[in-house]
């Protein structure tokens, strides 16, 4: 099942906490209709404020990676159709380590950042509960590792996870949880179309369990 947020009152989010380290989140998107101006497809919320990543979309589907750094632009997307995002980190991040962003796979934009940072929860369909997004997610998942293009490729195409166990899933008990519906997003029975699994190893810990598993899929 995929996720619907309304654009106007509900969310998704998690609280990853993996702080400083590495780590990737990727989802697959379906942007259903634009606002009035840039709407967030991911945030992350860190502390201190202003050192998370936003990944935006202008009202003209131009995506943006945003951080306290700076702004990048990259490709542009359309409502109606499906997509996978993919965003990358690595730990002790710096002025010289770029935040990477992939669309459908492949590199699309770079930003560099500047200061320390500590992931305190990740948000689909809003930034923080103030402004909203109008779209569907699935196979939403968060690693505490920097993963290399071939690997999201490899979680692109498989419905279930490929990185090494313990997979986190939201239908299981874990110390992670599964993400929390804010304000009731409804489920749906489109899916994306993938590729098929493929094979691809993972290393790490996210407070047990490797992969946070927690959009779709099930």
């Amino acid at each position: 099942m995929s996720y619907i947020t309304n654009g106007t009152t509900n969310w998704m989010q998690q609280l990853p906490s993996y702080g400083s380290g590495a780590f990737t989140m990727m989802t697959w998107i379906k942007v259903l209709a634009w606002g009035d101006g840039d709407i967030p497809l991911i945030h992350q919320y860190s502390n201190p404020a202003g050192t998370g990543y936003d990944i935006w979309a202008t009202n003209a589907g131009v995506l943006k990676i945003v951080n306290g750094g700076g702004t990048t632009t990259g490709s542009t997307i359309s409502t109606g159709t499906w997509y996978h995002l993919a965003v990358t980190s690595i730990a002790n991040v710096g002025s010289s380590d770029p935040w990477l962003l992939y669309l459908n796979g492949v590199l699309d934009a770079t930003e560099n950042w500047w200061g320390s940072y500590a992931v305190t929860v990740l948000y689909l369909g809003t930034e923080s509960g103030t402004t909203y997004t109008n779209a569907k997610y699935a196979y939403s998942r968060a690693f505490n590792v920097t993963m290399s293009a071939a690997q999201i490729v490899a979680e692109m195409n498989s419905a279930t996870a490929v990185a090494s166990s313990p997979a986190f899933d939201s239908d299981l008990a874990t110390a992670l949880g599964p993400w929390q519906g804010i304000n009731s997003p409804t489920q749906d029975a489109e899916m994306p179309t993938l590729g098929g699994a493929t094979t691809c190893a993972v290393t790490g810990t996210l407070n047990g369990a490797t992969e946070a598993n927690v959009v779709g899929g099930t």
